[in-house]
């Protein structure tokens, strides 16, 4: 079976460029395949699961640079503005992959 991650155009581009390897979710049970699709909806990239680990979100800041920013408050930014309910103490899923294609067919 084969899993769909969602990003938004400019994360994808991160992924495409080798500058994003994580990506850090709410964590709310669903389960990750090996086989993912990472698609901002017109261009795919197949990848494979390398690891999913739960963590509050305090923790997680710690993958800012392999989530593809410069800084831990600018990854909490993001977080906040893409999920506005997420607090420090969150549970979040830090999904760890491996792209098998970055020429992203469309």
């Amino acid at each position: 079976m084969v899993r769909i991650i969602r990003f938004k155009r400019r994360y994808l581009d991160l992924i495409i460029q080798g500058k994003k390897s994580i990506t850090i979710r709410p964590a709310d049970g669903r389960r990750y395949e090996q086989s993912l699709i990472l698609t901002d909806g017109k261009r795919r990239v197949n990848t494979e699961l390398i690891y999913v680990r739960e963590d509050r979100l305090r923790n997680a800041l710690r993958f800012y640079r392999q989530e593809g920013f410069n800084t831990p408050q600018e990854l909490l930014n993001t977080l906040k503005s893409l999920y506005p309910g997420i607090r420090m103490s969150s549970r979040v899923n830090i999904i760890k992959f491996r792209p098998l294609n970055t020429d992203a067919s469309k």
